[in-house]
């Protein structure tokens, strides 16, 4: 339980579930059901989350539809776009040939927030990533869609959320914010955030290297 808390092996989720198993067998499950439920929505298991949520029913697991091809490979780059009401996620395949940018963003981190703000401020820093950014969110652990789906009608900067990370090769959606400028499906230059840096001239320099303007 406490590897696959910090281990990224999808692999683990097994044992973990036998764990699970054990301890109701035992009559003892404590905090285990919100460990596997966040589990499965890591790895995107929403039948599994939804069972377990039933079983043991509680308002902050609630899920909203998810709309995706039951064939949908785990090995290209996608996300789940945000309904305007919060209330559906449907799958959609990402075309990395760009010139294209990825931000890995998340609305809950302070310094994902102070970099949009920063993006905003600036017209044409705004005005490029309305145009040529796709801002992924992981989920990690969880999901409030409908927060997000607010947050996408209130703000100029919109969010999807990450389908599996496995699709997306040389990318790392648990550091943010982390800004990819990716060009004919290749990272050309990474840009992060943080107290030393010049966010405004990097990502300037990021956007030119793809030949964005």
């Amino acid at each position: 339980s406490t590897a696959s808390e910090h281990i990224p092996r999808p692999d683990l989720l097994k044992p973990l579930e036998a764990i699970y198993d054990e301890s109701l067998r035992r009559g003892y499950y404590g905090h285990m059901p919100d460990t596997l439920y966040s589990h499965y929505v890591m790895q995107r298991h929403w039948e599994k989350a939804r069972k377990l949520n039933k079983r043991f029913p509680r308002e902050p697991r609630k899920l909203p539809a998810i709309v995706e091809p039951a064939d949908a490979p785990s090995d290209v780059p996608a996300v789940y776009t945000v309904s305007k009401d919060g209330r559906t996620l449907t799958y959609k395949q990402v075309d990395l040939t760009g010139p294209i940018i990825i931000s890995a963003a998340s609305p809950g981190c302070h310094f994902s927030l102070d970099a949009v703000k920063l993006i905003q401020a600036d017209q044409k820093l705004a005005a490029t990533f309305k145009e040529h950014a796709i801002n992924v969110y992981s989920a990690a652990y969880g999901i409030d869609a409908e927060e997000i789906a607010q947050i996408n009608r209130e703000g100029g900067f919109r969010y999807d959320v990450l389908y599996r990370g496995s699709g997306w090769k040389g990318f790392d959606f648990s550091l943010t914010p982390q800004f990819y400028f990716v060009k004919n499906g290749k990272i050309v230059s990474t840009v992060g955030s943080g107290p030393k840096s010049d966010l405004i001239r990097d990502l300037a320099e990021g956007i030119a290297k793809i030949g964005l303007k």
